[in-house]
């Protein structure tokens, strides 16, 4: 969130009332945050349509759903139960860099830096890593040049960047 109020990554913000906000929805690209009282939203249908319609005008495919608070997310699942959705845990760390050990690579993998070929590869648009966002990554690729894993930094903002990390199925478990 710090990122979309410092002006350093696009996004929207939706509240159920302007002056006096019980409940928000926080569009970031492809991800939505939804924070405070469900029961403060008056009009469901068109919370439940929210992705449809963003995806109508930005031509993504689909949308991550992220509760803010834990209590929010079986409200979700009611709201989003035709849609097919993939529950993800969130996790917050602090990273203490004298204290991270290094553990290097099982053996026919190589790291990378994040760049356009590897971008285009996880489909991100060219918006999503201009400079002024801050966002940077690494990646992990076979021996075929394929993503095996990935970590970027989706939002700098605010004295924090959010990390996304994710190790694609056929990788797991490889050492």
């Amino acid at each position: 969130m710090h990122a979309v109020f410092s002006g350093r990554t696009p996004g929207m913000v939706f509240v159920d009332h302007l002056e006096r906000p019980r409940a928000a929805i926080l569009v970031l690209e492809d991800m939505l945050f939804f924070a405070g009282d469900p029961a403060a939203w008056t009009d469901i249908g068109a919370i439940r349509n929210l992705p449809a319609h963003l995806a109508s005008q930005s031509g993504i495919q689909y949308f991550e759903l992220h509760p803010v608070q834990s209590a929010l997310a079986p409200w979700l699942d009611a709201l989003f139960a035709p849609a097919v959705l993939v529950r993800r845990v969130r996790l917050t760390f602090s990273l203490q860099q004298h204290l991270a050990p290094v553990h290097p690579l099982a053996d026919g993998y190589r790291l990378w830096t994040m760049d356009a070929a590897v971008q285009a590869k996880l489909r991100m648009g060219e918006r999503f890593w201009e400079a002024e966002t801050g966002r940077f990554g690494m990646a992990a690729l076979d021996q075929n040049d394929a993503i095996a894993a990935h970590c970027f930094a989706v939002f700098v903002g605010g004295g924090m960047a959010e990390v996304s990390i994710e190790t694609e199925e056929a990788h797991r478990r490889k050492g």
